[in-house]
């Protein structure tokens, strides 16, 4: 068998059965800056805010954590596309 024919099936092969990789490690930690509820006697009145969205008091500076550095999470496909043809 010639190198290139390996390729081919190893790569269709690959293409049947999915991807090598399902799961990887974070090298870093992802997460967004939130503003939460303001805490009476916890929080610092002049940090607080009224958020315009909700009327709401607020202080914000948290931060909401999504995925912890060298956390284990799936690998998964990008948004919208699924595994099965759309015939519509």
């Amino acid at each position: 068998m010639f190198r290139w024919e390996a390729i081919c099936v190893g790569a269709a092969v690959r293409g049947l059965e999915g991807p090598i990789v399902v799961k990887k490690k974070s090298k870093l930690h992802l997460g967004s800056v939130v503003a939460r509820a303001f805490r009476e006697g916890v929080d610092d009145e002049s940090e607080s805010f009224t958020h315009p969205y909700d009327g709401v008091k607020k202080v914000g500076g948290y931060m909401d954590w999504m995925i912890a550095r060298v956390s284990s999470f799936r690998r998964s496909l990008p948004h919208g596309e699924t595994k099965e043809p759309c015939l519509g």
